[in-house]
């Protein structure tokens, strides 16, 4: 039932079927280190979305047996399937496909290792406070850190507004941090290593005694 709910919460939110793959891909990416949590969401929604396309009005009886891959098959006119070891995935360039994927987990386990340094070797700049990302923005697990965004893509909410370029933000327990080794404070502008924030009224920045910063409300 997790991808028929994440379906429902794409198909209120996003009206772009595009834009909505393009989400799901990015679930991907992100749980690519919790695959039975991950894949649970994005094919749920997937065949939502499939059956979406071929006109069927499958959520109106929809119970937690439903099979939504039998609906699929039904609408698909499927009747038979064949055997999984029986099927020729190099018609569909499979050897060039694990190629180009072996590439791009070591050019991402690269990016990673960078970005984690990054996060251990400096101060941070943490934001407990819920916001909003857009842009051209990468999402990956990192095991002992958390949920690392990456990338060209604005942050924003009720604290202000962090424009990354080709940088960083780690969603880490209830908030989010952001490498703050080197950083210059110019009033409400805050700019470091790749992004820049622009801090609304109401909230600033602190040092604290460990060399990490905070975002946090003037009133606080």
């Amino acid at each position: 039932m997790e991808g028929t709910a994440q379906y429902t919460d794409m198909k209120l939110g996003l009206g772009d079927t595009a834009l909505r793959l393009g989400v799901l891909e990015w679930m991907k990416v992100s749980s690519m280190n919790n695959v039975r949590l991950g894949s649970s969401y994005v094919f749920g929604a997937l065949y939502g979305f499939l059956l979406d396309e071929f006109d069927v009005h499958w959520t109106q009886d929809i119970c937690f047996s439903t099979d939504l891959s039998e609906l699929l098959k039904d609408a698909a006119g499927i009747t038979e399937l064949t055997p999984f070891n029986e099927l020729d995935f190099e018609q569909y360039g499979l050897s060039a496909i694990s190629e180009s994927e072996l590439e791009r987990a070591k050019e991402i386990d690269a990016i990673i290792d960078t970005i984690r340094r990054a996060y251990y070797e400096q101060p941070r700049l943490r934001i407990d406070v819920s916001g909003e990302y857009f842009g051209d923005i990468h999402a990956v697990r990192v095991p002992e850190l958390g949920i690392l965004f990456y990338g060209d893509f604005v942050f924003s909410g009720v604290f202000g507004t962090v424009t990354f370029s080709e940088g960083s933000l780690l969603m880490a327990g209830n908030g989010y941090e952001i490498p703050a080794g080197s950083i210059d404070i110019n009033g409400n502008r805050v700019t470091g290593i790749n992004w820049e924030f622009v801090v609304n009224d109401g909230y600033g920045i602190w040092k604290q005694a460990n060399g990490n910063f905070e975002v946090r409300s003037v009133l606080s």
